[in-house]
């Protein structure tokens, strides 16, 4: 919760809240050049942001500037999984599960 009060104040109970969450899942990922192979394999890989959500709650009675709030709430999840890459005669292979 952001909770805020600036009652009876001037510039009194501002707030300003940042949350960046970036889980960033990049697992099984192979890459092989000239004559290789590449081979990858995932499972249960999980780029997740579980958040417990609050309330934003705000007072500014009686006062001048106060009880004003920024909040800024940023989640950017990226799961990138199971990629192969086979170059020239190469042969590639990928698999993911639960992702």
């Amino acid at each position: 919760d952001v909770i805020t009060s600036g009652n009876g104040s001037a510039v009194g109970g501002n707030q300003l809240v940042v949350d960046g969450d970036v889980p960033v899942n990049l697992s099984g990922n192979a890459i092989a050049a000239v004559l290789g192979v590449a081979g990858a394999a995932v499972e249960d890989a999980d780029a997740v942001v579980l958040e417990d959500g609050g309330d934003v709650v705000t007072s500014g009675n009686g006062s001048l500037v106060g009880g004003n709030q920024a909040v800024v709430d940023l989640d950017v999840p990226v799961n990138v999984t199971g990629n192969a890459v086979g170059a020239v005669g190469g042969v590639a292979g990928a698999a993911a599960q639960d992702t």
